[in-house]
């Protein structure tokens, strides 16, 4: 895996037990998996033309699903422009419900973020830009992010195959409290 960057997408069939064939675009990725080196490989099914006849039902049921999950999840397209999100995502980052439909620039909200103190005292431009770029690098990517809320939100950047990219926001502050308790325990008892 050493020295892969980044992974062409390729058309591949698959056959199902039914006996009809899939088509699906495939993006191999090189992650790191715990320490480990692994692949990550996303699927994006290709629908036949009849199938677009249901996809407001389909884009409902998805949001469903995507609504039900304990994580936040926030979807960007290629360009850096939200898709979707979920109801967590609003909630862990204290953002009313629909503040940011879909069409708008990631770079707006983390300008919001900025002008509400999220960043501290540091430039408005520079550091949107730098946080933008980082949706640039392909692969994976890990970060944890402590909110003025006092959360502490565990944030996984990965790519697709579309060259859009998928983020989830995971609530670590029990964790992290637990481990800042841990550590203190320790150090006493020293």
């Amino acid at each position: 895996l050493k020295g892969l960057i980044r992974s062409q997408v390729r058309r591949i069939k698959r056959h199902r037990a039914d006996g009809n064939v899939q088509w699906f675009d495939q993006l191999m990725e090189s992650v790191d998996w715990g320490g480990q080196p692994a692949v990550m490989e996303m699927l994006t099914l290709m629908r036949p033309l009849a199938a677009n006849a249901e996809l407001p039902h389909q884009e409902q049921l998805l949001q469903a699903a995507i609504d039900a999950m304990p994580n936040g999840v926030l979807m960007l397209d290629r360009d850096l422009n939200v898709e979707g999100a979920n109801s967590e995502f609003y909630r862990l980052w204290d953002y009313p419900i629909g503040m940011f439909p879909p069409g708008t620039a990631v770079a707006l909200i983390l300008t919001y973020n900025h002008a509400r103190g999220d960043f501290g005292d540091v430039p408005c431009e520079e550091t949107v830009a730098e946080l933008c770029s980082r949706y640039l690098v392909k692969g994976v990517f890990n970060s944890e992010r402590r909110v003025p809320n006092g959360r502490t939100l565990d944030i996984r950047t990965a790519p697709r195959a579309d060259g859009g990219y998928v983020i989830t926001h995971h609530d670590i502050t029990d964790r992290k409290r637990i481990e800042d308790e841990l550590r203190q325990a320790k150090e006493r008892a020293e």
